[in-house]
This record gives structure tokens, C-alpha cells and sequence, in this order.
């Protein structure tokens, strides 16, 4: 007992740090840990430290199943103890309780430490060995089909897999003859192949900033777990993406393939042109998909056993569902913006895109606050595929959602009984941070940017006063006209505060003739108190000391991210989710302002003075509150940090 204790209490630790050591510091980290069954911190703490478990137990199927037997079916019928003051004749006594060994069992033929009182703590130490077994990856038994077969039909359904490899001694025997054999001078070992297929995951974004970012994140994750995962992006995309192949000299496991979208080389792909974007991917790009799915089956080495596939491109499901692989939607945006998509069709049906017309939104929502396709025609093409694609959903086998509990609970209700499982996983710039650390988690937000990114600007807010500076930004796809921009801009000077705007070359469209002078009063309030970017490190200026603002379009990465960050916001949303999102920020959570349909400098001017002075103190408070609950929820022990857990196993049982 002496030294069951050392083992918990000296041992324990020290295997942690050597394990977390072989995690993080090795050129080749420990991937898989094969655990013996009768030290069950190791594999809680395997667990927690994301690497795959398998148990080995080293008796026999027929005791084991004894065992698992204990907690209910023995201990809850009274048959525990045995042995002890009994009369030698009750120790024959058969035992009930243990299936598939009716009329078989005494009480003398149980394991010898049914004899011990239930309170003795070698007994307890042994009862959560028991527990602790079903929380592996999978067992190892020391035996063969043949010769226990009853048993391991009852053990089966305990456990996501099984591996009968005994008798091991011929076993060994065998595989290094026929090594051996074969004159190598190696034992063959590493050709050794359990039945079981490693996972390999292929994860598919639609081709635009917004999404490509929360699915990097995820494919980051899902390889820190050690799972094998293909990176699938459009060939124009990937030529962009020039920095994301290094990060695979971190990650072994990730490959980067690409495909073509269907449209040349010099096609805009801008917003205006989204309609065109998505009909060649539907058109051209996906049989090229079916294709490459089909050879993984057929001729490769580690088949794809997963399609993790964007909500975007329903097709993706279909395909995946239909050549007989498990498929996962993500849907990169909000959880009330996708409940109110499941709600489209009953509000067609009602002759209305109303007020009142989503469950648990009833009172919130006005008509200005429904996505932007809802401003479309019912019989619009763009309008009806997002109907389709919304339905294609819940053809898939489970949801993935960048949010987190605490912060949508009331939708996430709605849309549980829709799906047979949902894993929110969110703030993912957050989570990964928690799991894989700052540095690489900061490789892979910068590396996932499809424009290149001008960290000029941290040298000035670096100069600014504290919590003084408003970041300006309204992401990769929204475009203003030049009159819009002259109000913003006007409104944004006029205010008096420090700002930091970041605006995409391609974002403002150009004006007339005549209309290409900027004035004086901008030109000066700029140079006095603003600094201009195309593209800047958004995650490092919200994080900023001097950041205390941000005008956003109200994406839903930025959203999340300002969050993280405990920044508030002003929401200027355009199209999508922005509108509903944009609302969920200033009516449900109070942690920023509504300007959705209104663009003048005096409003713009009043938006910013109270955000960043006179409605501050209110706004703080609830912000304070909303990113704390973020960032517990990303730490371990909370509800992200554990649902990235199941989503990773889940997919090693597939």
C-alpha cells in the first residue's frame, strides 16, 4: 500500500512535468501514452494535457469484467465483502451479478480483493482504477478472441475500442522471426499496425477572411491534440497564405492542400462579386472535391475519416455523407445569427420578417437587426441559399460553433434539439492561446491574414496615452462609398479622441472628379491624432494598453475578439451577421453601441464621445463581466476548453 501511495503522491508529479515536458520541448512529442490500467492518474493527467491514452491492462477479460461489474451490479446487491467471518460453505455461494458468468462464479472464485471491507482504502484505490478506465482512448488486453470471446462481448460497448494482441510471448515471437526472416536488420516495430485507423481530418473554410481565420485556429487546435490534419484552401487563397506552411515544421501532423475555386487568377473576389464566387465553387469546385476525397479513401496511406466542412458550402456535406465519411459543420458566425436563419422559413411563411418572429429573441429583435439577406426578396437566389444551406446543416453529424456558453446560452438552447451534438469551442483566439500558448497562437492569427499586415502602428500606440486610442475597423469584405468614408472620418476628428484606422485599399469605392481632395480640417486632425493602415495586427492593437475603443463592422471574429480583449465597441455592421450580431453587443450584453443604418459625423462623433467618456463607466462594467466569463470558459475546466476535449475524441472514435 506503501508504495500505491508513493506512486500517487511522488510520482504522479514527477510524470506530469515529464510528460508535459515531452509535449511541448521535443523535436518528436509524445503523441499517444499507453498507460497501465492500475494507475489511473496517468491517464487524467494524459487527458488534461491533450495527448491521446490507451489503457493496458494486464489480466485477464473475464477478471476485468469482474471488475467493472463492482460499483452496481455487485456492491448495490450486497455480495461485497466476501470471505472474512463467513462460513467456509458461503464462500460457494454462486454469485448474480456478473452477465455471461450466471452459475459459474462463487464468492471464492472472485478476485482476491472482493475480501477486503468496502471502506479499506487499498479497495477504494483499486474501485477508481475501475472508474478511471473508461476514460481512455482505447484498452489492450493481454489475450485472444477465442479464448474469452464472452467476456469481451460484455467489455465492448465500455469502450470506444478494444485490442486483443495476447498471447504476447508468441506474439513477439512471430513478428520478430518474420522480421528476422527478411534479413532487416530492424525488428520491424515501427511496420507494427494496430487494427485501428488513425483519424486524419480534413478541414474545409469557404474562401473568405472571415472564415479561413476561425477554421486556422481550429485545425491548430485539432493538431496540438495530435490529430493528423489536411488544411484545404483555394489555390488562390493558398498563393496568399505564403506564411501558413511554415507553421507545419510545428505541427507534423498538418498538410496544406489547395483546390481551385474556378475563377482566373486576376477574378476580383470582393463582396460584389461574392454571387459569382459561389456559384463556380458549386459548379467547378465541387467535383474537384469529390475527387480528392475519393482518392483519400481509396489510395492513401491515412484516409480522410472526418470533413470538417464550413456551413457555407452545403455541398460539402452531401459529398462527405455521401462516399461514407462522418462530416461536422462549422459555422464561423454567432449562434443567434444562425438561429434566425433556422427561422427563415417560418417567417416566409408568415408574411413577415418581424419583430417577434424568433423564439427567444422576442422583444430584441427589430426588423433593421435581421441579417442582411433578410432585406432581400424571399424569392431572391442569394436569399434561398441561405435557406438551403442553413436546412444542409443538419444533415451533418454534429456543429461547431466560435462562441461560448455563457455568452449565448438562450439560443444555444433553441438550437440543441436541431443537432445531434453541438461543441462550442469559443473565443478560439482565446482558446488557443489556453492551449498551445501566445507565441504560436500569435503565428497562426498573423499567418491566417490574407493581406499583408503593417505592424507600423504598434510603434505609435506605443506613444499614446492609456485606454485614449479608438481602433478603427470594418474588416476584409465591406466596402463604403467615398461619401461614407468622408463621414466617418469627419465624425472620428470631430471627436476630439485618438484613432487608429485601419481601411483596406479596395474598401472605399472611388468618387467623382473633384471629389478626390481630402480637406484641410482631415488632413490636420489626422496628422494631430490618427494613424492610417491597410491592414493592421487586430488582435495585438485590441490587446494594446492604449486601445479603448474599437468601431467595428461587427464580424463576428472582431466581436469575439474585442471581447477577449475587454475593449467596447461601436457597431457599424453591413452585411451578414453584422446586423444581429450589432445588437446582441448593445442590448444583451450592454458592452457597446448600436449605429447599424446611419452614417452622419455628428453621430459618429456622439457614438465615440459616449464610448469613450460619458456612457463608459456602464459599458465597463458589463464588459468586465462578459470577458471574464471568456476567458474562464477557454481555461481548463471550462466549457470551451472542455468541449475542444470531446470534439478531439469524438474524432479519434470515428
Amino acid at each position: 500500500m506503501d508504495f500505491v501511495v508513493s506512486l500517487k503522491s511522488v510520482r504522479k508529479l514527477r510524470f506530469r512535468d515529464l510528460l508535459a515536458d515531452l509535449t511541448t520541448n521535443s523535436e518528436r512529442p509524445v503523441t499517444c501514452v499507453i498507460a497501465d490500467g492500475s494507475m489511473p492518474f496517468a491517464i487524467d493527467i494524459t487527458k488534461e494535457l491533450g495527448v491521446r491514452v490507451v489503457t493496458f491492462w494486464a489480466c485477464s477479460p473475464c477478471s476485468l469484467w469482474s471488475f467493472l461489474c463492482l460499483p452496481k451490479l455487485i456492491i448495490e446487491e450486497g455480495q461485497l465483502p466476501v470471505g472474512g467471518e463467513v462460513a467456509d460453505n458461503d464462500m460457494d455461494q454462486m454469485v448474480r451479478g456478473v452477465p455471461g458468468m450466471e452459475g459459474l462464479l462463487r464468492r471464492r472464485d472472485l478476485p482476491i480483493i472482493y475480501r477486503l471491507q468496502l471502506d479499506d482504502p487499498f479497495f477504494q484505490t483499486f474501485f477508481e482504477e475501475i472508474k478511471a478506465m473508461t476514460r481512455t482512448s482505447a484498452l489492450i488486453l493481454n489475450t485472444f478472441d477465442d479464448l474469452e470471446d464472452p467476456s469481451l462481448s460484455h467489455i465492448t460497448p465500455l469502450l470506444s475500442r478494444i485490442y486483443t494482441i495476447g498471447p504476447l510471448t508468441t506474439l513477439l515471437t512471430s513478428r520478430i522471426e518474420h522480421d528476422i526472416s527478411r534479413d532487416d536488420s530492424s525488428l520491424g516495430i515501427a511496420e507494427l499496425k494496430m487494427d485501428d485507423q488513425q483519424p486524419h481530418v480534413l478541414i474545409w473554410p469557404f474562401p473568405a477572411q472571415g472564415h479561413i481565420k476561425p477554421m486556422v485556429g481550429l485545425t491548430a487546435l485539432l493538431c496540438d491534440a495530435g490529430i493528423h490534419v489536411t488544411f484545404l484552401n483555394t489555390d488562390h487563397n493558398h498563393r496568399r497564405l505564403t506564411y501558413l506552411q511554415s507553421l507545419s515544421t510545428h505541427f507534423p501532423t498538418l498538410h496544406l492542400e489547395s483546390i481551385s475555386d474556378g475563377l482566373p487568377a486576376d477574378h476580383p473576389r470582393t463582396l460584389p462579386f461574392l454571387p459569382e464566387l459561389t456559384s463556380s465553387i458549386k459548379s467547378v469546385t465541387k467535383p474537384l472535391f469529390r475527387q480528392l476525397l475519393a482518392d483519400s479513401i481509396k489510395n492513401s496511406v491515412s484516409p480522410v475519416t472526418c470533413v470538417i466542412a464550413d456551413g457555407g458550402m452545403p455541398f460539402a456535406i452531401d459529398v462527405a455523407k455521401e462516399l461514407g465519411i462522418r462530416v461536422i459543420a462549422f459555422r464561423t458566425f454567432s449562434a443567434c445569427c444562425l438561429w434566425s436563419y433556422f427561422c427563415l422559413p417560418n417567417l416566409i411563411q408568415e408574411g413577415q420578417l418581424p419583430v417577434n418572429g424568433v423564439p427567444g429573441m422576442e422583444g430584441l429583435l427589430r426588423r433593421r437587426d435581421l441579417p442582411g439577406i433578410c432585406r432581400r426578396q424571399p424569392d431572391d437566389p442569394s436569399f434561398q441559399l441561405f435557406v438551403v444551406e442553413t436546412q444542409a446543416m443538419t444533415r451533418a453529424s454534429a456543429l461547431i460553433l466560435n462562441t461560448y456558453d455563457d455568452l449565448e446560452a438562450p439560443i444555444l438552447s433553441h438550437l440543441a434539439p436541431l443537432f445531434s451534438k453541438i461543441y462550442t469551442i469559443g473565443p478560439l483566439n482565446a482558446l488557443m492561446r489556453s492551449r498551445i500558448g501566445d507565441a504560436v497562437s500569435r503565428s497562426f492569427s498573423s499567418f491566417s491574414n490574407l493581406w499583408e499586415v503593417d505592424r507600423s502602428c504598434m510603434t505609435w500606440l506605443d506613444s499614446q496615452p492609456l485606454g485614449s486610442v479608438v481602433y478603427v475597423s470594418f474588416g476584409s469584405l465591406a466596402i463604403m462609398t467615398r461619401g461614407f468614408a468622408m463621414e466617418l472620418w469627419h465624425g472620428l476628428v470631430n471627436s476630439g479622441k485618438r484613432f487608429l484606422w485601419a481601411v483596406r485599399r479596395d474598401a472605399i469605392l472611388p468618387g467623382a472628379e473633384g471629389e478626390q481632395v481630402i480637406p484641410v480640417e482631415l488632413q490636420e486632425g489626422t496628422k494631430e491624432r490618427g494613424f492610417l493602415v491597410d491592414w493592421a495586427p487586430q488582435e495585438d492593437v485590441l490587446a494594446h494598453p492604449s486601445t479603448g475603443g474599437f468601431l467595428t463592422h461587427s464580424g463576428w471574429n472582431s466581436t469575439l475578439e474585442s471581447i477577449v480583449a475587454g475593449v467596447p465597441m461601436v457597431c457599424w455592421p453591413q452585411i451578414a451577421d453584422q446586423q444581429i450580431n450589432s445588437r446582441w453587443v448593445s442590448e444583451v450584453c450592454r458592452i457597446g453601441l448600436d449605429m447599424k443604418d446611419t452614417c452622419d459625423r455628428s453621430t459618429v462623433e456622439t457614438m465615440i464621445k459616449t464610448l469613450m467618456k460619458d456612457g463608459r463607466e456602464e459599458i465597463m462594467m458589463s464588459m468586465d463581466r462578459i470577458s471574464k466569463l471568456a476567458h474562464d470558459c477557454v481555461s481548463q475546466g471550462g466549457s470551451s476548453y472542455h468541449n475542444l476535449d470531446m470534439l478531439a475524441e469524438d474524432i479519434r472514435k470515428i
